[in-house]
């Protein structure tokens, strides 16, 4: 989805789909994770954030507590999706900004 509209006839380059394809599976990593270590649904067999969760969240806690592992996880979790969707903090910092004025 993210190269179905481009208006250009170049071809890709192979650094950019690495960072995007790089971008989403830390994004991935970093949700499962966060959903492992932060909700809990009895219903399940595993934790919220599956078995991926389980080994990205519980191995972080174990090393730095939950609040290092959340605080680690949470910004690898925003540099993620800046790879992943080009999208730029401070551009959308100016956006919400303008809007509210």
């Amino acid at each position: 989805m993210l190269f179905s509209a481009r208006f250009s006839t170049a071809p890709l380059d192979k650094t950019v789909v690495a960072t995007r394809i790089g971008g989403f599976l830390l994004a991935l990593l970093t949700s499962c994770g966060l959903a492992t270590l932060h909700f809990y649904n009895p219903d399940l067999r595993e934790s919220a954030g599956g078995i991926v969760g389980q080994l990205v969240g519980n191995g972080l806690e174990s090393m730095l507590g939950l609040l290092g592992a959340t605080l680690l996880m949470l910004s690898l979790w925003l540099a993620a999706i800046s790879l992943f969707t080009g999208l730029s903090w401070l551009d959308a910092m100016d956006w919400i900004g303008q809007r509210v004025f």
